[in-house]
């Protein structure tokens, strides 16, 4: 059914263009988990790029929106029944979508803070592998300065 009051076509038409970037952020979504799995960094860099520059067309849909938010009861009690369950099944779809990315971008930031703990991990390792290995290099002591050998060498 078409709801023929003109502002609730309006904010479906707003839900969708929404619905429609964030399927292509879900689709992000997996890309990016993979290059994190992967540590492509470079190409996490450039796909995040992406996401953003879709972030911000969902920022802008969000302005056209809050005018609805704004005066949502009254608008609410405005339209029938049928009117009501149409704009709350784009409405939660737009939502389950949402909660989804959200759920996923939250697991990759796990996964990330997991990758970044591991790396600084390696990187103390390999540090106190070169200060032993300076230490030792540096050493003072030569196998014919060594007070522990005997008369014989």
């Amino acid at each position: 059914m078409v709801i023929a009051t003109g502002w609730a076509d309006t904010l479906i038409d707003l839900l969708d263009r929404q619905r429609a970037i964030y399927l292509q952020l879900q689709g992000f979504s997996h890309r990016q988990t993979q290059l994190i799995d992967a540590g492509d960094a470079e190409a996490l860099l450039s796909l995040l790029d992406e996401r953003q520059r879709l972030i911000d067309q969902i920022m802008a849909i969000s302005r056209e929106v809050e005018p609805f938010r704004q005066r949502w009861p009254a608008l609410w009690a405005s339209l029938d029944e049928p009117a009501k369950e149409e704009l709350k099944t784009h409405i939660d779809a737009v939502q389950a979508m949402l909660d989804r990315i959200l759920r996923q971008d939250e697991q990759d930031r796990a996964a990330l803070t997991e990758h970044r703990r591991r790396i600084a991990q390696q990187m103390t390792a390999l540090h106190r592998g070169t200060s032993a290995h300076q230490v030792y290099r540096s050493s003072p002591i030569r196998p014919t300065d060594s007070r522990f050998t005997d008369q014989r060498g």
